[in-house]
């Protein structure tokens, strides 16, 4: 596994945005997923059209080519003239690309580093989904694509129903989703219930886009906003992290919202 240092990326930024250019559906399962779950804002993208349009919005991005697809149009010399195209377009110092291939060899590596100036990871399969997996994992946080953010949130739409109920003795209330993580969400309730901080509801349920589940969760803090003259309350809630709960569809929620949002 090759990862590329430049000692000049040190600025402070919110972080990088990964691209699987050409998945196949076991590289959305064991590679595109495990890095979301890693914190990482990772995208899927097919066409030409949108790996350049990735390369000019994001021009400190990163971009895996997979080779490892049976389909001749994703070969290595049709992925080297999209390249070739990239650099045309973008800075070698800051968009990084690497390739996930089928098995390594001198003819590829030597062709990915000289030809097309691959500079970051040659992840080869034969090795191991969880090798490969790890191995991306290890060059982005390297080159600090994390940024400074710890966690992927997504941005809840209208259209996406995104709502929360609890209950609070014998009252229930409810309210719209802001914003979602892995660690938690906000909040607007339909009525202010006035809730303190460090306050723990158990009988948390999550509703996105009807997927619903339980979380119990805690109030963090409230962020307060003037709206039109009208005071507006937004509360920050934390998971309880020692209930194990599983967060696949949050993940599956973000990937969504990720997508959603690049297609604009």
């Amino acid at each position: 596994m090759d990862c590329k240092i430049n000692p000049d990326e040190d600025k402070p930024f919110l972080g990088k945005n990964i691209f699987f250019v050409h998945p196949n559906d076991a590289i959305h399962n064991e590679l595109v997923m495990p890095v979301l779950r890693a914190e990482y804002q990772v995208f899927e993208i097919d066409t030409e059209d949108d790996v350049l349009e990735a390369a000019r919005r994001y021009p400190d991005a990163v971009m895996f080519f997979c080779l490892a697809n049976t389909k001749s149009e994703f070969s290595f010399s049709e992925h080297a003239k999209l390249i070739e195209k990239i650099w045309q377009i973008s800075s070698r110092n800051n968009l990084r690309i690497g390739i996930i291939c089928e098995s390594d060899s001198s003819s590829l590596r030597r062709a990915a580093l000289y030809n097309t100036s691959i500079n970051a990871v040659i992840a080869p399969l034969s090795k191991g989904y969880d090798w490969v997996s790890k191995s991306i994992i290890k060059c982005l946080s390297l080159i600090g694509a994390k940024g400074v953010r710890r966690y992927v949130r997504a941005l809840c739409d209208d259209e996406d129903n995104a709502v929360v109920t609890m209950t609070l003795g014998d009252n229930v209330i409810s309210g719209k989703i802001s914003d979602v993580s892995s660690v938690g969400f906000a909040v607007m309730f339909d009525a202010d219930p006035d809730l303190q901080p460090d306050t723990t509801i158990p009988d948390t349920v999550l509703n996105i886009r009807s997927t619903e589940f339980t979380i119990p969760s805690r109030v963090f803090g409230v962020r307060q906003s003037d709206e039109d003259n009208h005071l507006e309350k937004e509360y920050i809630m934390l998971f309880d992290e020692n209930v194990p709960v599983e967060k696949s569809p949050i993940y599956d929620y973000i990937y969504y919202c990720l997508r959603r949002n690049f297609k604009r």
